[in-house]
């Protein structure tokens, strides 16, 4: 699959929407709406005028390998994250409850980011698998799932257990060895992820 005009305008829609909520949060504050919301509506319609003009007809399941493989990307690289919050939480002493509480938080946050990033993944996997066109995409799209479920239970699992920060950190380290084991088997099943 290309990456062209119209494969980078929906892909700087995409992130600018993901940089303006992760703004949001983090400043708890709407104003940057007023610079990235206008921007991202002439991605779109740029993205509109290219579809008008037929410039932007590649096939389908182009899109679905490259959402796949994105999106895997991200959701895994949220995990990586949380992961090394998890080392850092299991190499520092537990004298310090304040540096340990943020890091807990920022386990928590790579992985409520990346679990949805997996979570799409996955679903792009399968929409590549229903396209017929390769015959390992379900092995791929399978290889974000032990991942996405991990990271689904790191989630429940702190949001209704309440662990103790070293648990949470183990279990971070967990999800990503998961995750990693999964991608692997996934490239191991097919031709690589990448």
């Amino acid at each position: 699959a290309e990456f062209g005009l119209y494969e980078g305008t929906a892909l700087f829609s995409a992130a600018a929407v993901f940089v303006y909520l992760a703004m949001e949060r983090v400043y708890r504050s709407r104003t940057a709406a007023l610079l990235i919301m206008p921007a991202v509506l002439l991605a779109v319609l740029c993205e509109m005028w290219l579809i008008a003009r037929g410039v932007a007809a590649p096939p389908l399941s182009g899109y679905w390998v490259l959402g796949q493989r994105f999106a895997a990307c991200l959701g895994c690289g949220a995990l990586a994250v949380a992961g090394i919050c998890g080392v850092g939480v299991l190499l520092r002493e537990t004298g310090n409850g304040g540096a340990l509480r943020s890091q807990a938080e920022a386990i928590v946050g790579a992985t409520a980011i990346g679990a949805p990033m997996l979570l799409i993944g996955t679903g792009m996997g399968v929409a590549w698998a229903l396209t017929g066109e390769d015959m390992f995409a379900l092995s791929r799209a399978g290889a974000t799932l032990p991942a996405f479920l991990a990271a689904l239970a790191l989630l429940a699992w702190a949001r209704w257990r309440n662990p103790s920060t070293r648990r949470l950190a183990w279990y971070a380290v967990f999800a990503f060895a998961i995750s990693v084991t999964g991608l692997l088997a996934g490239s191991w099943s097919g031709e690589a992820l990448g």
